[in-house]
């Protein structure tokens, strides 16, 4: 071994050694993954009669890590490590995939990232670096300035003999949180980690929420008024036609609406374009077996 190389591994073992010993107690873990609804995947059926699927589904997941109790009533949350990275997923390829495992103690909230690539991005399932370096482009649409692309679909819907097909791009990121129970009593995000213990947690894509006709779970999920949307008859329905359309009526549901954070009060959809990119894209990912997420947005 060269004298240099020799000294400096000396010097690496020695730095090792002096460090302190973590004398931390053992810390619980949380493993989470992504899967595809089965709508994403597969396809579904609107309520107006149209059969769509996806071509492509492409987005990044990560930038998990453990905060104390969204509601403030419990501040033991220790977190001891994050999983500051991210993966780029084509759900339409993947299944069930990795994005992170976090530890800490007491009682944490699982918060994510909703995003673009970052510089460190992990290839998973359905993508290559070319979808990398589309995605990082910076550019501006009608609702961010200078931002990369954090979804990028692509799809048909059939009825009949119509056939329509959409290419679209958002440039919005969000951090995710605050995923509430089925009953809305406290939050599936919310665990309590104790030493050595292990949980999971899933987060689940499903791009039928881009076609509600409103940001409730209840709501139809139509594409007539999308199909209306293609003004040439080209067959192709782009966004910018989609800001020529006007959105359905929110009288019923704007003035209750909560999933944005607090700071940012909900402003009722002028176009089918507001609706689908300010309140349908935050709602495309959600802890599995919860309700929609609270979301900020994040660049």
């Amino acid at each position: 071994m060269p004298d240099a190389r020799r000294a400096s591994v000396i010097l690496a073992f020695t730095a090792l050694a002096c460090l302190p010993d973590d004398d931390r107690p053992e810390p619980g873990s949380v493993f989470v993954r992504a899967v595809p609804s089965e709508s994403t995947a597969n396809g579904f059926t609107t309520n107006d009669g149209w059969t769509l699927t996806f071509d492509r589904f492409v987005t990044a997941l990560g930038s998990v890590d453990l905060d104390g109790d969204p509601d403030g009533a419990d501040d033991s949350c220790n977190a001891y490590s994050d999983a500051r990275y991210d993966w780029l997923f084509d759900f339409t390829v993947a299944r069930n995939e990795k994005v992170g495992i976090v530890y800490g103690l007491g009682t944490c909230s699982v918060e994510y990232r909703f995003r673009a690539p970052s510089d460190d991005t992990v290839l998973g399932p359905g993508v290559t670096n070319d979808d990398v370096a589309f995605m990082r482009a910076e550019a501006s649409d009608a609702y961010v300035e200078e931002q990369r692309i954090s979804l990028r679909v692509s799809g048909q819907a059939v009825r009949g003999d119509e056939s329509k097909r959409f290419e679209w791009i958002f440039r919005q990121g969000f951090e995710v949180d605050r995923c509430p129970n089925p009953d809305e009593d406290g939050y599936i995000s919310v665990l309590e980690l104790a030493g050595g213990g292990e949980a999971e947690r899933t987060i689940a894509v499903r791009g039928e929420e881009l076609f509600r006709s409103a940001p409730l779970d209840d709501a139809p999920i139509e594409f007539n008024r999308f199909a209306g949307a293609d003004a040439d008859m080209d067959g192709d329905i782009t966004f910018e036609e989609l800001a020529l359309v006007d959105a359905p009526p929110s009288d019923d549901w704007i003035d209750d609406f909560e999933g944005f954070d607090e700071d940012e009060p909900a402003v009722a959809p002028v176009t089918l374009a507001d609706l689908v990119y300010l309140f349908s894209l935050p709602r495309v990912t959600r802890m599995s077996g919860g309700g929609a997420c609270t979301t900020e947005k994040r660049g």
